[in-house]
Formats: structure tokens, sequence, C-alpha cells
């Protein structure tokens, strides 16, 4: 499992709401790795926060990978990342015939 670093609670969720890259792009390359994960939780990282001395798992449960692929989408056409952009596209695809 994967380990991140933030200042604090309020820091993380700030990157979160900015659209970080780094986090998009660790969040999207999980849930492609596990597209075929059905009613579970995906753990993606964990999360340290320096000032709480706490820290919590950032997961992602299956039946929500649509709609999470499709906001770190977004963050990755900002970053013009097309290529990252055209498989998670091609992911969110692949999720609905599912369905």
């Amino acid at each position: 499992m994967k380990e991140l670093k933030s200042k604090s609670k309020e820091a993380f969720v700030q990157e979160v709401k900015e659209g970080n890259l780094d986090l998009a792009r660790l969040i999207v390359n999980s849930i492609l790795k596990n597209l075929n994960l059905k009613n579970k939780n995906l753990v993606i990282a964990q999360v340290d926060f320096e000032e709480e001395d706490e820290s919590f798992e950032l997961s992602c449960h299956s039946d929500t990978f649509i709609v999470t692929l499709e906001k770190n989408l977004k963050v990755l056409v900002d970053a013009e990342a097309y290529e990252e952009c055209s498989k998670v596209v091609e992911a969110i695809k692949y999720l609905k015939e599912l369905k």
C-alpha cells in the first residue's frame, strides 16, 4: 500500500479540492488495476497527518469507481495528460457496459 504524507487533514482536503495531479494519478491507476473488483473497498493509500499524529486509509468502493474516475478525469484533462485521459474514458465505458 502506498503511503502519503500531509501536514494536516485540512491540508489534504485542500489538495483534493484543488485537484492534485499526483493524487489523481494514484487514484486512477489504482482503479484501473482493479476494474473487476466487485462489491469491495479498494485501499489506495495510507495518509499520515504530521500535525495530528494520525493516519487514515484512502479507499474507494467498487460501486463508486465510475464517479471517482470521472472526477479525476477532470484533473487529468486540466493537466493535458491526454494519454491517461483516454485510458480513463475507456475504463468508464467498460464499467458502464458492465452495469
